[in-house]
């Protein structure tokens, strides 16, 4: 099932900055599983560094779950304080058999403000 979003919804992922606190699973990067963060301290070292100039703007396009898999379609236009024309990406949210967030992939080309 598909639902759609007003395309004025905006709103900050807080999906990112929960599964850090959750035991087990990983969260991935963009550029592949080089860079991959796995285990609780992985990912908070990850999200700690991602977080650090401030929350990231997405503007949600589209969704869609199967029972196991979430992916949400977006548009980044903010990061932090730096603003930048909006780019396409994807977030893909894996949930475990015993229901809790397993895994986070992260598909987009935005560059984080400190590099």
């Amino acid at each position: 099932m598909m639902r759609r979003p007003p395309r004025s919804t905006q709103s900050r992922s807080s999906a990112a900055s929960d599964v850090y606190k959750r035991q087990g699973g990983y969260s991935r990067e963009p550029s592949g599983s080089k860079y991959k963060h796995v285990g609780q301290r992985g990912r908070q070292a990850f999200y700690d560094m991602a977080f650090a100039a401030g929350g990231v703007n997405l503007i949600h396009c589209s969704a869609t779950f199967d029972g196991r898999v979430f992916a949400v379609e977006y548009i980044c236009d903010e990061w932090g304080t730096m603003k930048f024309t909006g780019q396409a990406g994807m977030a893909i949210y894996e949930l475990s058999s015993s229901g809790k967030l397993a895994a986070v992939r992260i598909y987009d080309d935005v560059t984080p403000p400190n590099e």
